[in-house]
This record gives structure tokens, C-alpha cells and sequence, in this order.
């Protein structure tokens, strides 16, 4: 079975140049504890190739300068087992 979805995706910090911090609430599991969890991050439905280390609940994200961009986050647990998406949100980010 696949974990929750993460809920509550929201902006913790803009460092502008399209540079931004999401935070979320964690996902939970039937057999993996919290900690286990790893987290994927899309930006306009692409995964990002930056890592998300497990059991984090925010992380760095680079979104596309100028424009409206769409985040989601998904969980994974040990056994690759992929959550749906959480609820997006959209972030109008601006160049440097």
C-alpha cells in the first residue's frame, strides 16, 4: 500500500531567482515509520532532480523564473510504493 498523500503544501521562504523553500506535512504509512518516508517534489509536473532527504517535511526548490508555477509533492515509502500528489499550490516567481 502506498503512503498518504503529504497535506498542508505551503511556501515557507522565496530567496527569489526562482529559488524557493515548500514545506508539507508528512506522510504516514502502514509499516514505515515517518523518518522512512522520502518525498518527491514537482515543479509543473516534472519531477525535480534535486534530492529530498527522508523524514524531511521542507526542502529547496528551483521553479521556473518569471512565470506561475505549480507544485506537488508525492511520498515514497521503502518498498517504492509512490503517494498521490498533495494538493498544488501555484507561486508566481520572479527573476533575479
Amino acid at each position: 500500500m502506498p503512503p498518504t498523500a503529504p497535506t498542508n503544501l505551503h511556501l515557507v521562504r522565496d530567496d527569489s531567482c526562482a529559488e524557493v523553500w515548500l514545506g508539507w506535512n508528512e506522510a504516514t504509512d502502514e509499516t514505515d515509520a515517518q523518518d522512512t518516508i522520502e518525498y518527491e517534489i514537482y515543479v509543473n509536473s516534472v519531477l525535480s532532480p534535486l534530492p529530498v532527504s527522508a523524514g524531511v517535511d521542507f526542502d529547496f526548490v528551483y521553479g521556473t523564473a518569471h512565470g506561475d508555477n505549480f507544485f506537488t509533492v508525492k511520498a515514497v515509502d521503502r518498498s517504492g510504493n509512490t503517494s498521490a500528489a498533495s494538493s498544488p499550490i501555484k507561486l508566481f516567481l520572479w527573476p533575479c
